[in-house]
């Protein structure tokens, strides 16, 4: 936090990067759960914890995995509306080329179809990055849990005679 103090939003240049007002209201909840999580992990068998991380894991990847897909359908239409505007301009601008002067009209078209997409507003692009951003570091944090959670089931085995020596007392 003492690092991002300074920064600024980069959607928003004349606000703060941190939101002061949002950490005060999620710190006490925050440290509330953070209670209660210690007591059940103290109170409830191996097992229990076990099976109510799996469950909360498992709705976290599915709702995940939810919003990426509906994120993935409405940049697929977006895209497609995109490329079907550009083609439709590529074609304008033929017949208008066309119809004045043949090698222009080539240079033109060369020009267009070698864009991929037509440029975006910043605000949107900044939106954009951020979003993908969050995503990518949301699948990470997900798979890393997913990790910890396979490795409760399976443990690492003891290959060292060190371990069962000392282990046997």
């Amino acid at each position: 936090m003492i690092f991002n103090v300074r920064d600024k939003n980069p959607l928003l240049p004349d606000r703060p990067l941190i939101d002061v007002g949002a950490a005060v209201v999620l710190e006490p909840m925050l440290l509330a759960g953070t209670i209660l999580g210690v007591f059940m992990n103290v109170t409830f068998p191996g097992w229990l914890i076990t099976l109510l991380l799996a469950i909360l894991l498992s709705y976290a990847t599915f709702r995940s995995g939810r919003k990426g897909l509906r994120l993935f359908r409405t940049e697929t239409k977006e895209r497609r509306a995109a490329q079907e505007a550009q083609q439709e301009r590529i074609v304008e601008l033929a017949e208008q080329g066309s119809s004045n002067n043949p090698a222009e009209s080539s240079d033109t078209t060369e020009a267009e179809s070698s864009s991929s997409s037509p440029p975006m507003d910043p605000k949107k692009t900044n939106l954009n990055n951020c979003s993908k951003k969050t995503a990518a570091q949301s699948s990470k944090s997900v798979l890393l849990l997913w990790c910890g959670l396979l490795s409760s089931f399976f443990p690492f085995p003891r290959w060292t005679r060190w371990d069962s020596k000392y282990d046997r007392h």
